[in-house]
């Protein structure tokens, strides 16, 4: 982008970063990854991803195991399903609990079709926590996945409602090879 009049150029992080500070608004600790959406049947989600919208492939993981689940400060055993995949740079996950226990999906339910939340990888967990904490929100679920990676939700009515943050223990090469898988898919098979 070159200057010009006398203006200096800008990246759209830090515009929208001087907009929001400047009305008061949080500034999120990450860029935004991930739009999240809750359904009921995760194999008719994913086709109609890839039907529809032509996303995909869609990388499953089925009742995931986590190493610690917590909602709330108390500890869970929830069942859930998630199905992930890339356009660009933005990543579709689809998630699906299997049970009612107490969790993001059953408390903060989404309208019927709508985002459940948006997601932000962070370089350092605990630094974009203390953020979003210092902003008003507060940190409703903490999940740690076998391999190290923690995802944190956090809520806040009075602004955007749930937003996810991600560390991810692999430094991210999961996701990458997902973003791979997507810009080589032939739209052949729905799956990765």
């Amino acid at each position: 982008m070159a200057a010009t009049a006398g203006v200096t150029p800008m990246s759209l992080d830090a515009v929208a970063a001087s907009h929001h500070q400047l009305r008061g608004l949080p500034v999120l600790p990450a860029s935004v990854q991930q739009i999240a959406y809750v359904v009921p049947d995760l194999r008719r989600a994913i086709a109609h991803w890839v039907n529809t919208a032509g996303v995909g492939p869609f990388s499953v993981r089925e009742h995931i195991g986590y190493k610690q689940f917590q909602f709330e400060g108390k500890d869970y055993s929830v069942d859930y399903s998630i199905a992930q995949a890339w356009h660009g740079d933005l990543q579709i996950e689809l998630l699906c609990q299997h049970d009612d226990l107490p969790s993001v999906l059953t408390r903060f339910p989404a309208p019927s079709n709508s985002i459940h939340h948006i997601g932000c990888r962070v370089e350092d967990f605990d630094t974009g926590r203390a953020q979003l904490l210092g902003r008003g929100f507060r940190e409703v679920q903490r999940v740690l996945a076998p391999n190290g990676t923690i995802a944190g939700f956090f809520h806040s009515a009075e602004t955007v409602g749930l937003i996810e943050l991600v560390y991810l223990a692999d430094g991210g090469a999961g996701w990458r090879e997902q973003q791979r898988l997507a810009r080589e898919w032939d739209g052949s098979s729905l799956y990765a």
